[in-house]
């Protein structure tokens, strides 16, 4: 039980870490509509092409347009989710509005400031799984 709790402990410390990375563009940034203008099978990003390589070519990655002050940004959603025509709400920082996501749960928070996160969460389990007695 004891070792539950601790790993409990540092699961909400990891969250919160999660939260905390994501603090300013939740509570900063604009929402506008977005429209689906077409899908691809690669992703082309700063000249280099990403392709997924598994599902037998059946991925596709949206092609997202919104309008920020008339101008018209584009970006890649994720996979295999929306498709051409579907409107969805993104969300971007009047700084940066090149620099867009979609407006969920996974969109604004699974992204690469995860990473670190989860591979403290991943080591705080084997520690306290590991060393800690009952």
């Amino acid at each position: 039980m004891k070792r539950f709790v601790i790993f409990l402990f540092g699961l909400v410390v990891i969250t919160f870490i999660v939260v905390l990375l994501n603090w300013d563009f939740v509570f900063k940034s604009s929402v506008a509509e977005g429209l689906v203008i077409k899908t691809k099978s690669k992703i082309e990003k700063e000249g280099v092409v990403f392709e997924r390589f598994f599902g037998g070519g059946k991925d596709y990655y949206p092609v997202i347009t919104y309008n920020v002050d008339g101008r018209v940004y584009n970006f890649y959603g994720p996979e295999n989710i929306y498709k051409e025509g579907d409107t969805i709400e993104v969300r971007y920082l009047s700084e940066t509005p090149k620099k867009a996501k979609v407006n969920t749960l996974f969109g604004i928070f699974f992204n690469e400031k995860l990473v670190l996160p989860v591979i403290l969460l991943i080591v705080w389990a084997a520690f306290v799984f590991s060393f800690i007695r009952r």
